[in-house]
């Protein structure tokens, strides 16, 4: 629980995936790691703390008028693409503990902050053909179980609207397109 609160950095792909590696590891070789094991349980509650805290703490994507991102070489489009990478890792990074942390505690920190309160407000200040390819990027973070059709997240509905607006602004043929 101490390596968890003073060492993990959600932000770190690689700190991430080695803990939830030894999670797992424990879990199969240790017998008295069931899922109603006090000891499991704390030091779960502990790994979706530090995933808030990083969530509340460290996600910052600035939003700029889209006139001012269209400024391709500009400090401030090279910031804005920087911190939403970030949370685009971060958003990944959080998903890696699915098998581990519920998917209701998941989605609500993942999906319900990272994705919809940061990430696709950063996706509406974005070019149509950017905002695909960021879209792309997000999609490729869920876990494949969330994206069958028998398996409803509700968490993902704002960010499918926003997929129809930007396929609507890509698509020459429609009013918005044009």
């Amino acid at each position: 629980i101490e390596l968890v609160e003073a060492q993990w950095d959600p932000l770190s792909t690689s700190q991430s995936l080695r803990l939830v590696g030894l999670t797992n590891r424990l879990i199969q070789e240790y017998p008295t790691m069931l899922p109603t094991s006090k000891y499991l349980e704390k030091f779960l509650s502990s790994v979706i703390a530090k995933m808030k805290s990083c969530v509340e703490n460290d996600v910052f994507i600035p939003i700029y008028p889209k006139l001012v991102m269209e400024s391709k070489g500009g400090g401030i489009n090279v910031f804005f693409q920087h911190q939403f990478g970030s949370a685009v890792k971060l958003l990944r990074n959080l998903l890696s503990w699915q098998g581990l942390v519920s998917d209701r505690v998941l989605q609500d920190v993942a999906l319900g902050s990272v994705l919809n309160r940061y990430l696709l407000a950063a996706l509406r200040t974005c070019e149509p053909t950017d905002a695909a390819n960021k879209c792309t990027m997000i999609v490729s973070t869920f876990p494949r179980g969330w994206l069958q059709q028998e398996c409803s997240v509700p968490h993902l509905s704002m960010f499918v609207n926003q997929i129809k607006i930007i396929a609507q602004c890509l698509d020459v043929s429609t009013v918005l397109g044009r």
